[in-house]
């Protein structure tokens, strides 16, 4: 972990993270707790299903389609 003078940068693992199975979130309707956990996908070797993601388009309309333009398919 790195500390910048307005956040931090965290150097993740370049492998997958090996899940044992799917993994099932519930965001309790917290925007940020769905995002994390739908970009954590992005390096898993199971599924990831977040709960409660409506808020999603409130606070970031435009995240669906960033994240299709990077490949990754949101299922909903």
């Amino acid at each position: 972990m790195i500390n910048l003078d307005d956040g931090i940068k965290i150097q993740g693992n370049p492998g997958l993270l090996d899940l044992p199975g799917p993994v099932q979130i519930d965001s309790y309707d917290d925007h940020r707790i769905a995002m994390s956990f739908l970009i954590a996908g992005l390096n898993c070797n199971q599924p990831i299903t977040v709960l409660d993601c409506d808020n999603i388009l409130t606070s970031f309309p435009a995240f669906i389609e960033l994240t299709a333009s990077l490949g990754y398919n949101l299922e909903k």
